[in-house]
């Protein structure tokens, strides 16, 4: 079970169906700083939880767990130009600045370009010297995350 993809996963659900953290928490009768954490991968919903995630978004508890990932759209991080700018703007709005740089510092100059043209309200240099070196492991965990989320979406 990779709990950071449920995380994304859950993360992504929510935004799908227009609902904040709060509003969410609401909804499920738990605290915003629950829904955060299980966002965030610190933590994952107890069976309670799950049962309302599921009925809430019309999925199973195995969708949430362990998201079905289709045929995919793309096989790796370097096919991201190839995608629909609209679909890749929907998982792209699910992630942090950080993990869209972290994944950019393991592609090539062409997936570089395209991105930094596609979001120019991140400063890509400026978050690079931010996050400093990394194990190319968290570059590639960053791509595969966004991979996944793009063909789960």
């Amino acid at each position: 079970m990779n709990q950071g993809l449920i995380a994304k996963n859950l993360c992504f659900l929510r935004k799908q169906h227009n609902l904040t953290q709060e509003a969410l928490a609401n909804e499920l009768c738990v605290s915003r700083q629950a829904v955060s954490k299980w966002e965030t991968g610190n933590t994952l919903p107890d069976l309670e939880a799950l049962i309302g995630l599921s009925k809430l978004y019309k999925a199973t508890i195995n969708e949430l767990l362990e998201p079905v990932i289709r045929t995919p759209y793309i096989d790796s991080f370097e096919q991201i130009p190839m995608l629909d700018k609209e679909r890749l703007m929907t998982v792209v709005f699910t992630l942090s600045k950080e993990e869209i740089v972290k994944a950019c510092m393991g592609a090539s100059p062409q997936v570089n370009a395209f991105l930094e043209a596609l979001l120019p309200e991140i400063d890509f240099q400026q978050e690079r010297e931010r996050i400093g070196r990394i194990r190319m492991e968290a570059v590639e965990d960053a791509q595969n995350c966004i991979v996944s989320l793009i063909n789960l979406s």
